[in-house]
């Protein structure tokens, strides 16, 4: 029987025999082995990291030829022309629609201007102010009649509206004359002249002379009673001076049945109703000044913010500037840390 050290020694175990088992099995193992280290060698022609090396110069030179601005064929360039066109359409179409609104604002601007300079000035503002005295005279049920141009009782077509209260009124058919002026230079003695005509024209009791606010002389109360007359100021694009002309129709009301109720009327009712009316012209004067006061304020608040932003700007240039120098500072003392240390013989 054959000892472990004389199997160990057999041929068939040998490596130097090439046709037993283990040097056969080597050989094997070897050539995966190259195989496998051929298959991820570059040098080797046909390997696959060669041909993944390959695939991914194909690749990244698609991407960058599918991502260059160079060839107007590639898809970039093509998105970009795309996306050129589209901004250039929205150009031409956003420059339009500018320059369209600036024309039909410059023609607003000069039809403004020019029927301020004219008598349409007037006529739009009598316009304005009746529709809020039908507006008025619906809620109250009173009729509104609109007599401009028309001549009255006198000849003259002094009077553009006339209030008449309705059935259910404490007055019924009873009558308001109201005036509407814009002209230029109103002061109270002049209206209270107009109104006063007016009254005669229309055959009515009280009388309300409604001028324009940039009409309205300086001292020209926003409502005052003078007598049987109500003078008022509004303005037709200030909404807030509505409360001003519907005060002075109120109390036009108030003095209409006064007259009608003469008889009937204490004492106590004509103080009560004078006292009132005395109150709404004193609160119609603080409102006015408190409203011409906010309207200062605000133009001024835009001034301010005007300047605010000047100021601002010159604060950011100043920062900016004061960064400068200290930069400029910092590079000069690292440049002189280095020539000293250069001169001392420091690294």
């Amino acid at each position: 029987m054959s000892s472990p050290a004389t199997s160990l020694r057999s041929p068939a175990l040998s490596l130097e025999n090439d046709q037993g088992p283990l040097a056969r099995f080597v050989a094997r193992v070897e050539k995966a082995q190259r195989s496998i280290l051929e298959q991820f060698s570059l040098d080797c022609e046909g390997s696959a990291i060669r041909r993944l090396a390959a695939t991914l110069d194909d690749t990244r030179t698609t991407v960058k030829n599918s991502l260059t601005l160079d060839d107007p064929a590639s898809p970039l360039s093509l998105l970009r022309k795309e996306l050129m066109d589209a901004v250039g359409v929205f150009a031409d179409s956003n420059s339009r629609f500018q320059s369209d609104v600036h024309a039909t604002l410059a023609t607003f601007r000069v039809r403004r201007e020019e029927a301020a300079r004219s008598s349409l000035h007037g006529h739009t503002f009598e316009y304005a102010a009746g529709e809020v005295l039908q507006l008025d005279a619906q809620h109250a049920g009173d009729i509104c009649d609109r007599l401009s141009g028309t001549p009255g009782r006198e000849g003259r077509k002094t009077g553009d509206y006339v209030l008449t209260l309705g059935p259910e009124s404490a007055a019924p058919g009873m009558r308001i004359v109201c005036e509407c002026k814009a002209d230029k230079g109103y002061t109270e003695s002049k209206a209270l002249d107009e109104i006063a005509l007016a009254r005669k024209n229309r055959d009515a009791r009280i009388g309300v002379f409604i001028v324009a606010r940039e009409s309205a002389t300086e001292g020209f109360s926003p409502l005052r009673r003078v007598g049987t007359d109500i003078l008022v100021v509004w303005d037709a694009e200030d909404p807030t001076t509505d409360v001003y002309l519907k005060a002075a129709l109120s109390i036009a009301r108030a003095l209409v049945v006064e007259q009608h109720r003469a008889s009937d009327r204490s004492e106590a009712d004509v103080r009560e109703v004078e006292q009132s009316i005395r109150a709404i012209e004193r609160l119609a004067v603080t409102v006015e000044s408190i409203a011409h006061d906010a309207r200062n304020i605000v133009k001024k608040g835009t001034r301010i913010g005007k300047a605010a932003e000047g100021v601002k700007e010159r604060l950011v240039e100043e920062v900016e500037r004061l960064k400068g120098v200290v930069e400029g500072m910092d590079e000069g003392h690292g440049e002189r840390e280095q020539q000293g240390a250069a001169i001392e013989g420091r690294p």
